[in-house]
């Protein structure tokens, strides 16, 4: 029987899969929000006009626009909810090349970050590895004193998050923020033993979870087909 730990493993691994998937609908985004709201009982209402489920729907009508040109359908839109939509496409990325390097030898995946640090000293980014490492720590590191004693609450990174969140009005729609949520899910995915249960398609690429330790190659019984019939010599 699998225990709690290694379904909740899973169950992050398989929301990051969906994260990082090229098509993913905008639909499916609004979905992941609510699921790691649920997840994690964070106290975040997402908005039925929120600002990023609506620029990724946009943007899947005119794939061939510029980003910063759909910007200009808002009528009303602040730098800061700005940056967390664009941040949303850097973290897809940033993620999906950390697990790349998880993947390219069998150190455990903590070293490689260790190694990124030493790197970045010399070739600092504007969004970069250890950004997911200070919204991570400033996540779970919530602590409160009540009448019951010491709790850990699970809430958003409120200091570099704070515009996130609507007013009771919903005036100003919720811009959800993404690389707190995928943050999250990426350590909590990893620390929970997910370096040895995910691989990358040998067929078309894609990150794929696995739910069984072992030499698997591609994410599914049609990119195995796939692969062996355009192989054939």
């Amino acid at each position: 029987m699998a225990s709690k730990k290694y379904k909740q493993m899973i169950q992050r691994g398989k929301w990051l899969e969906e994260f990082l998937n090229p098509d993913l609908k905008p639909w499916r985004y609004k979905q992941l929000a609510l699921q790691f709201i649920d997840i994690y009982q964070v106290e975040f209402k997402l908005s039925r006009k929120d600002l990023s489920i609506q620029f990724l729907e946009m943007l899947a009508e005119n794939p061939q626009i510029e980003r910063v040109k759909l910007f200009h359908n808002f009528d009303s839109i602040s730098t800061t909810q700005i940056n967390h939509i664009n941040n949303l496409f850097k973290v897809k990325k940033i993620i999906e090349t950390a697990f790349k390097i998880i993947q390219s030898n069998s150190k455990p995946w903590g070293y490689h970050f260790s190694e990124t640090k030493l790197r970045e000293k010399h070739n600092q980014k504007d969004f970069n590895y250890l950004k997911l490492v200070s919204v991570y720590d400033g996540l779970v590191n919530h602590l409160y004193m009540d009448e019951d004693g010491l709790i850990k609450k699970n809430v958003f990174y409120v200091r570099e998050f704070h515009e996130c969140y609507p007013d009771e009005s919903e005036k100003r729609p919720s811009t959800f923020p993404w690389v707190v949520a995928a943050s999250r899910m990426f350590f909590d995915f990893l620390f929970m033993g997910g370096q040895e249960y995910f691989l990358f398609c040998k067929q078309c690429g894609r990150f794929s979870v696995i739910e069984r330790k072992g030499r698997k190659k591609f994410c599914s019984d049609i990119c195995k087909t796939r692969f062996r019939t355009t192989n054939i010599s």
